[in-house]
């Protein structure tokens, strides 16, 4: 990539809302029966333990499959789950949905994942006037993980709009997931590309009537981006980069791994639109690092503006503590601003990658914790 190490990700919530537009609209892969509906969630929404929770699910990609895996010990729980088989390509967008749906009460969405490589995922749900409320996660191969936020952690995206303050949960309509993988041009090379068939499997898909909690750490929770003490790392992997979390003392922190040379720039991307940052000064997070890295922090815009800055990050074990002044970030040669400022409430993604062409040895890797604003 170009030094717009993520300038690609401008696209990404664009591409999100417009494929079903580019590519047609879903197929249903069960006929008959009727979609369930919401309620108070005691119990899955979609537990697939029967055929008839099929009924409401739909595939952008006309070659896709979709079925109820009932293989020995296929499922997160029970005997059933649903199965995606699918080949990732250019031509295709691998998004998969359920509709329609009646939520009474609703403020959390949970559900259990799991696929055969590591996957960049959008997911969130969509309200009847077709506003898009999504999150991301990454994924890991060949092991399920269970995904669980409140709806207030939700971001509406990049190009859709709401009439209405906010996501309203008796408006939801539709839940909406995608792997993000072989999307047209560089914001493909940006997020990766697969090759042969794949498959997903999802099981236990909950609306509950009480958000989950997650943890705010220290300081104003409006401005907490990630302390990652989450089981899921609710991010994206740039650059083929893969992202878990690793023990720091009673907690955990994210660790970015390259495993070889590969695409110049490695790291990930984080929602922070959900957050109120009218008030932020700074951006604070702790930094380490096995080897010498220079790493490009970038807070971008629902617009695309891309403001930036550069650090040196120095190899050691001990933690490294920044505060980057808001101001103090610079607009992008390549980017353009209506305005010429940046605007902390059109602040959509937080983006931070290392430049792995000046890593001396792979695997190359570094950490990050404790990611908010002050």
């Amino acid at each position: 990539m170009s030094r717009a190490h993520c300038g690609a990700i401008v696209a990404l919530c664009l591409v999100v809302i417009t494929a079903e537009a580019q590519l047609g609209r879903p197929r249903f892969f069960f006929e008959g029966g009727e979609a369930p509906a919401g309620g108070d969630a005691v119990g899955p929404l979609f537990g697939f333990e029967q055929d008839g929770d099929l009924a409401a699910w739909t595939g952008l990609d006309a070659q896709a499959v979709i079925d109820r895996c009932m293989d020995a010990g296929a499922a997160y729980e029970g005997e059933g789950c649903l199965r995606v088989t699918y080949q990732p390509r250019d031509a295709a967008f691998e998004q998969f949905s359920a509709q329609p749906l009646t939520v009474a009460t609703a403020a959390g969405l949970s559900f259990a994942i799991r696929t055969d490589l590591p996957t960049n995922l959008s997911f969130g749900v969509v309200e009847r006037g077709g506003a898009f409320y999504q999150q991301f996660a990454a994924i890991p191969a060949d092991e399920w993980t269970v995904v669980s936020l409140p709806l207030s952690a939700l971001v509406l995206a990049q190009d859709s709009q709401d009439l209405t303050p906010g996501l309203q949960p008796d408006s939801i309509v539709e839940i909406r997931m995608a792997d993000l993988a072989n999307l047209p041009g560089a914001l493909g090379d940006a997020l990766g590309r697969k090759v042969g068939v794949h498959q997903l499997f999802l099981d236990n898909v909950t609306f509950s009537a009480e958000a989950p909690v997650s943890a705010a750490g220290a300081g104003d929770p409006r401005l907490f981006v990630d302390g990652f003490e989450a089981d899921t790392v609710h991010a994206l992997a740039i650059g083929e980069a893969l992202l878990s979390r690793v023990p720091d003392g009673e907690g955990h922190a994210l660790q970015v791994l390259a495993e070889e040379r590969g695409a110049r720039w490695k790291g990930f991307v984080v929602a922070i639109g959900q957050l109120d940052l009218r008030p932020a000064q700074a951006l604070s997070l702790r930094l380490r690092a096995a080897d010498e890295l220079i790493l490009n922090v970038t807070l971008e815009e629902r617009d695309g503006s891309k403001y930036s800055q550069r650090l040196g990050l120095e190899a050691g074990e001990a933690w490294i503590g920044r505060e980057i002044p808001v101001d103090a970030l610079v607009l992008e040669t390549d980017s353009d601003d209506e305005n010429g400022r940046l605007d902390r409430d059109q602040l959509r993604v937080l983006v931070i990658n290392a430049d792995m062409a000046r890593a001396a040895r792979f695997p190359a890797s570094f950490q990050v914790d404790d990611l908010q604003f002050r």
